[in-house]
């Protein structure tokens, strides 16, 4: 069986170059945890709505109003979090 003898430095260099498979390698479960991260977030402060959700139906409020004002609040946070990530991620990449 033949045995590859590059050095650390050229695999790693030729990870970084070649599409950067390294970093996505890190990235895939980075973003896996911040989807997760969203939605555990988001339940929880629905979870702290549901008074106020139940006052809002009960005095009238359109169902799709009360789904807006959660999906909105979560699609502020994760429009918010993308821009700050992709803002870390261009600072750090080589140029």
């Amino acid at each position: 069986m033949p045995h590859n003898r590059e050095t650390l430095a050229t695999v790693l260099e030729t990870e970084l170059t070649e599409g950067g498979t390294v970093l996505g390698r890190f990235g895939v479960p980075g973003l896996t945890l911040a989807v997760v991260g969203i939605y555990g977030v988001m339940t929880y402060s629905v979870s702290l709505r549901e008074r106020e959700i139940g006052i809002r139906l009960a005095l009238g409020a359109d169902r799709r109003a009360v789904q807006r004002l959660a999906l909105g609040e979560g699609l502020l946070m994760a429009v918010t979090d993308t821009v700050i990530g992709m803002a870390a991620v261009l600072g750090y990449l080589p140029r």
